[in-house]
């Protein structure tokens, strides 16, 4: 264990892993005055990071950022220590560190295989995926989900506890559907390191990698396409936009059957607490326009995400435009009205596109 008088380090040049998820807000007189300093416009400096314009602009303006953030700005401006530049206050330091949770299994859950590297979600929290075994009846599996905290202070923990329960409240809200995930238990680990995430056991296959950069075949189109929506309609009847909607949050059966997963930045309509992306939300093609920095998105992004996937699993590829995505769809020996269907999906102008999903599903009624 470190205690607070151990930490002087955490705040210089070496970041211990996991500190990247706590907030701070930087100075910025002193910014500005190192700034101009070193001769640099706002511009100059933010260039020198690997931050995007929009991330550094926030950044500077002294709303609140992810330490590694501000580690960026700190290392641009040769300043060693961040707490030099950054208002890190007494509540936001723990009183003592753990060097490794325990990432061995939580209950009666213990790990069996881990199954992907660290990844960072967009709700801005490291995590990596398993599957698990129970405990007392071996032959019983789930996917876990577990999410580091450590390094993360009581208050930081306290900001977050919507994120880190959006995704099981989503799926209690839902019930079971045969195209969405169940949830089977979320809990924080004894030391309160890590937070698990348990979900039924599906398949370590995500459709992304199920098509592994290959165009889906025909008779598989239609009915995985159907139930992506379903599951999408299930989703929007419970008063939720999903926002992420890829090929990497799906996962696939053995049957070849879709099953929606993922739903830490689900929406709620009925005004219940709205998960924010962090400033640096990656870049996703799947993603409707409007979405980023848009409070207001409402049924219409997910159907653009939809149609995005239809050009992907029909296609093989996926252009940036929807005039392109047109184009290939055109080739694609698929019948008139659903190429116009998709089109329509893609529509940049969310008034152009089909107000809501079951018009979707109406217009694939009927096709083989």
């Amino acid at each position: 264990m470190q205690n607070r008088g151990n930490l002087q380090k955490i705040f210089g040049t070496d970041l211990v892993t996991g500190m990247e998820n706590r907030y701070v807000q930087l100075h910025t007189a002193r910014i500005e005055r190192l700034r101009l300093e070193k001769g640099l416009s706002r511009e100059e400096l933010i260039r020198q990071t690997d931050l995007t314009l929009r991330t550094g602009r926030r950044a500077l303006s002294g709303r609140s950022i992810r330490f590694s953030t501000a580690r960026e700005i700190a290392d641009a401006l040769g300043i060693e220590g961040l707490a030099e530049i950054a208002n890190i206050r007494a509540d936001e330091i723990p009183d003592q560190i753990s060097a490794e949770p325990n990432r061995s299994g939580v209950n009666e859950w213990n790990v069996a295989q881990w199954l992907t590297e660290w990844h960072r979600a967009s709700n801005g929290l490291n995590y990596q995926i398993c599957r698990m075994q129970h405990a007392h009846v071996p032959e019983s599996q789930a996917r876990g989900k577990c999410y580091e905290l450590n390094f993360l202070s009581d208050a930081e923990r306290r900001r977050i506890q919507t994120a880190l329960v959006r995704h099981p409240r989503i799926c209690q809200r839902v019930g079971r559907h045969a195209n969405i995930i169940t949830n089977i238990t979320t809990v924080a680990d004894e030391r309160q390191n890590c937070w698990w995430v348990i979900d039924e056991w599906i398949s370590e296959t995500t459709m992304a990698r199920y098509l592994d950069g290959k165009q889906l075949p025909t008779t598989n189109l239609s009915p995985i396409l159907r139930q992506v929506a379903e599951g999408l309609q299930t989703l929007h009847k419970a008063d939720i936009v999903w926002r992420e909607l890829s090929p990497d949050n799906i996962l696939m059966k053995d049957d070849h059957s879709p099953v929606l997963c993922e739903f830490e930045l689900g929406k709620l309509l009925d005004g219940g607490t709205t998960v924010a992306p962090t400033e640096s939300w990656p870049v996703d093609e799947f993603r409707a326009p409007e979405v980023e920095g848009n409070p207001n998105v409402d049924a219409r992004a997910d159907i653009y995400s939809w149609g995005r996937l239809a050009v992907l699993l029909a296609c093989g590829s996926l252009p940036a435009s929807p005039r392109a995505c047109t184009a290939m769809l055109g080739n694609a020996s698929l019948p008139k009205r659903i190429v116009d269907l998709i089109a329509k999906c893609i529509a940049r102008s969310r008034a152009q596109r089909p107000a809501t999903i079951q018009q979707v599903l109406r217009g694939l009624r009927n096709w083989k």
